[in-house]
C-alpha cells in the first residue's frame, strides 16, 4: 500500500486476517486487547502494551460510540508507519459506555501520530458506510470474515483527500432563535457549558451569534466602562435591573449579527487560521446563510491533537 496520506483508501486499510468474528470478549477491555493481539499477529509491528494504554486512555476520557451498536476505540501511536484497522463481531453485545447500548462491532483504529488528520479522515469515510445501513444488524448477520470485510470494502469510498471543515464541525450544537429570551439564554450557558450560541431563524438561516460576554455588555452600558469609581454599583445594581426583566429582553434585544462563516468544503487548516487571525472561539458553518453546524476551537484543537 502506497504510504503517502492521500493515497490511502479504506479498502487497503482493512484485511480479512484484522477480523475477530466471533468475538468471545465480555468487557472493553477484554476486547480492545483481542483486537491488538489481532493486529500485532498479523505483522504490524507496534509495542501492544503501549498501544493498550493509549486506547485506554482515550476511552477514559469520553465514550468512542460512534453510533447505536457500534464502538470506535482508537489511538495515536508513535512510531506507526500507516493507520491499522480491525474488526470485532459480538453477537451478545460489549458494554462500552455507561448508558450507552452494547456494542457489537468494534472498529480499533491506530493511526500515526505524526499524522494528525489521518484518523479524522478515517472516520470521514467510515461515516460514509456507516450512514448507509443498520451496521450492527447488517455485520451482526454476517456469517464470515469474509462477508464482514465484504460489507465494508465492496463500494467502500476513497479517505478524503484532505479534512474540510465538515469532517470537524458539530452538527447538533445548542442554538436558539430570536424569540427565546435572556432568561432562556442565561439557562442554555449554564446548563450546557457552552460560550457561544448561534442564533437561527424558523427558516433555518443564520442571524447572528450570543455569547457569555453579552452579558456583561447588557449590565454595563459602554458609558459605566469610563467611571473610575464604581462604588454605586459595587452591589451590581445593573446586573440586577438586567435580570428582573429576563423573561421580557429577547435574544434579538442583544444577539450580534456578525460573525465567521465558512463554507463546508473549506479545508479545515484555513479554520486554524481563522481562529487565530480573527481571535474568534467559534466558526459557523453555513451554506449560503443556511446553518449546517459549529466548529469551537476547544474541539477543533482536541480532535486534531488527541481525538
Amino acid at each position: 500500500m502506497d504510504d503517502r496520506t492521500d493515497a490511502w483508501r479504506l479498502a487497503d486499510l482493512l484485511r480479512r486476517e484484522h477480523i475477530v468474528c466471533p468475538m468471545d470478549a465480555v468487557d472493553r477491555e477484554e476486547a480492545i486487547g483481542a483486537l491488538l493481539e489481532r493486529l500485532h499477529g498479523a505483522g504490524d509491528g507496534f509495542d501492544v502494551a503501549a498501544a493498550r494504554a493509549a486506547v485506554m486512555a482515550r476511552e477514559g476520557s469520553g465514550s468512542t460510540n460512534l453510533s447505536p451498536g457500534v464502538a470506535l476505540p482508537h489511538a495515536r501511536l508513535d512510531g506507526l508507519a500507516r493507520p491499522r484497522i480491525a474488526i470485532g463481531v459480538s453477537r451478545g453485545g460489549i458494554p462500552f459506555a455507561a448508558g450507552k447500548p452494547p456494542a457489537h462491532v468494534i472498529l480499533l483504529v491506530l493511526t500515526p501520530r505524526s499524522e494528525p488528520g489521518a484518523y479524522l479522515r478515517i472516520v470521514a469515510a467510515l461515516m460514509q458506510r456507516l450512514r448507509e445501513a443498520d451496521v450492527a444488524r447488517c455485520v451482526g448477520a454476517c456469517e464470515s470474515s469474509a462477508d464482514i470485510l465484504a460489507f465494508f470494502t465492496e463500494g467502500a469510498p476513497d479517505l478524503p483527500p484532505y479534512l474540510s471543515v465538515s469532517h470537524v464541525m458539530r452538527r447538533n450544537p445548542v442554538t436558539m432563535s430570536e424569540a427565546d429570551t435572556l432568561a432562556d439564554a442565561l439557562h442554555a450557558f449554564c446548563t450546557h457549558n457552552v460560550r457561544d450560541i448561534p442564533v437561527i431563524d424558523e427558516t433555518g438561516d443564520v442571524r447572528g451569534v450570543v455569547a457569555v460576554e453579552d452579558f456583561l455588555r447588557l449590565s454595563l452600558p459602554e458609558h459605566l466602562l469610563w467611571m473610575q469609581d464604581l462604588s454605586p454599583i459595587l452591589h451590581f445594581q445593573p446586573f440586577a435591573d438586567v435580570l428582573r426583566k429576563d423573561r421580557e429582553t429577547r435574544v434579538a434585544d442583544f444577539v450580534r449579527e456578525e460573525f465567521v462563516g465558512v463554507a463546508p468544503d473549506l479545508p479545515a487548516i484555513q479554520a486554524a487560521r481563522l481562529f487565530l487571525m480573527n481571535k474568534t472561539r467559534q466558526i459557523l458553518v453555513v451554506d449560503g446563510r443556511r446553518f449546517l453546524g459549529v466548529i469551537d476551537v476547544e474541539d477543533f484543537v482536541t480532535q486534531l491533537f488527541w481525538a
